[in-house]
């Protein structure tokens, strides 16, 4: 639930952006075909169902983090040493202890009950048309038409559309109307609503939004009316005009009639009944150029967020951090590992967290204790560290405060989850070579495999000589991390 709430929410700013630039669009347009303007609408629509954002290092935004509050770890519920395993053994179970209970992120539960509302809203609504449809006298034996006692004509149903008329009409404007109402069918427009509407409940804390679903809605209704005057001669067009006047003088649905409501409003009424008079031709180049330009945009929208860390540390800060931290001595605190596998190294020391990539011994990723308000790892307010078993969350506490980084999504929160620490068998064993000596415990992370922090004997012994030593029934790699 809560990742299906950061795939919406977690992109909102690029979502934002892309509806701007496709309204400005729209601005351009507005003396073009109705047509085109249904087409920039479709593939909006493509962003708003499926937000998918590409993280790059080109990007110029940052994902939006809802943070989470939970209660802290008392000084008395942590452990005071600094072992892999931070978190103290419940009494009753071998299981860590990630803290006491943990308050529900407000913003994902506001999320869902707008959700929520929408469903309801449109089952409700369902059942009044229901209700409405149900003395409906069919008059065609082929189609699936009716008359009703309702003073407006409109599409419903998704799978099978039926179209109802008033039962008043004369037989030149029900013939007209009934143009109408097939127009709707054949392009499909009850669907492109129905998914509007899908899309606007799932971005509905979004007032762009809101004000693209009406924008839909009255494009819809004069792309249709554009379509069914097509080769229409000026007389027909002031009586389709005169028809329109007379359905909506006689007041509108109360309820959604295929999610197409506000029709009649007097603003969408006057845009209409201008549009009637208009005649509008566009050629098919003009229609690929503007649905490739559309579909840029769109694509621009998925690539603008840039690939961070948990302190907005792209790669050339990591390789500046990296240069820097070769050059400095060890503190009384010697670098500690965190975990081994998959290819990944996370270490951790005074400074911070930092994530290797073993396969290019690239430093990837890093997490700056004095930036987030976190001391070292000694003393009263000491930071504890805590790696998931599966090498994919790093989490952060002390006295006061907690932090959780996914590594896979780049985005954090303050609030510990309960993840299974990686917790493998250590033994505090020396190992020197002519080559190096050890300054971590031995740990056994696999069959036969075992991997260790050292100093390289033949330089400086600093942060640049640091090395992870792998080794796996008896072959040995040595990873440098700083140099």
């Amino acid at each position: 639930m809560n990742d299906f709430f950061k795939f919406y929410s977690g992109s909102l700013s690029g979502t934002i952006i892309v509806i701007i630039i496709f309204l400005f669009i729209r601005f351009l347009l507005r003396k073009q075909s109705n047509h085109i303007k249904i087409m920039l609408w479709v593939i909006l629509l493509i962003r708003l169902l499926f937000p998918v954002s590409i993280y790059t290092e080109y990007g110029i935004l940052y994902s939006e983090t809802f943070v989470e509050k939970n209660e802290n770890l008392s000084a008395q519920e942590m452990k005071s040493d600094n072992s892999l395993q931070i978190f103290p053994k419940d009494e009753n179970t071998s299981k860590p202890y990630m803290g006491k209970k943990k308050n529900i992120n407000i913003l994902m539960i506001l999320w869902y009950i707008g959700l929520l509302v929408f469903a309801v809203y449109y089952i409700i609504q369902r059942i009044a048309v229901c209700r409405r449809t149900k003395n409906a006298k069919k008059i065609s034996s082929q189609d699936e038409i009716y008359e009703w006692k309702e003073s407006m004509a409109c599409v419903i149903g998704l799978v099978k559309p039926k179209i109802f008329l008033p039962f008043d009409l004369s037989p030149e404007q029900r013939q007209i109307v009934l143009q109408h109402e097939k127009t709707h069918i054949k392009r499909k427009d009850y669907l492109l609503m129905m998914l509007y509407y899908i899309a606007l409940a799932l971005n509905w804390y979004n007032p762009l939004c809101w004000l693209i679903y009406f924008g839909v809605n009255k494009d819809i209704e004069m792309a249709c009316d554009e379509q069914t005057l097509q080769n229409t001669s000026m007389e027909e067009r002031k009586f389709y005009a005169r028809t329109l006047l007379r359905l909506c003088d006689k007041g509108r649905l109360k309820y959604v009639s295929a999610m197409r409501p506000f029709i009649c409003e007097r603003s969408t009424l006057k845009m209409r009944i201008k549009n009637i008079g208009k005649e509008y031709s566009c050629q098919k180049t003009i229609y690929i150029v503007v649905a490739s330009g559309l579909l840029l945009v769109v694509l621009f929208g998925s690539f603008l967020y840039k690939k961070i860390g948990l302190n907005n540390v792209d790669s050339k800060e990591l390789a500046r951090l990296a240069s820097y931290k070769s050059t400095l001595n060890f503190d009384d605190t010697m670098p500690k590992i965190g975990y081994v596998g998959k290819g990944q190294l996370v270490v951790y020391d005074n400074m911070g967290v930092y994530v290797y990539d073993l396969s290019s011994s690239d430093l990837t990723d890093y997490v700056d204790f004095e930036k987030n308000h976190f001391k070292g790892l000694q003393g009263d307010d000491a930071t504890f560290i805590h790696v998931s078993k599966d090498g994919r969350y790093i989490q952060l506490s002390d006295n006061e405060k907690q932090l959780q980084y996914d590594l896979k999504t780049k985005q954090q929160k303050n609030q510990l989850d309960k993840k299974e620490s990686w917790n493998p068998k250590t033994e505090p064993m020396g190992v020197e070579t002519a080559e190096y000596y050890s300054v971590s415990d031995v740990y056994y992370i696999g069959e036969g495999e075992t991997c260790f922090l050292a100093i390289n004997k033949n330089v400086t012994p600093n942060y640049g000589a640091l090395l992870c030593v792998v080794s796996n029934v008896g072959a040995e790699k040595e990873y440098s991390l700083f140099d």
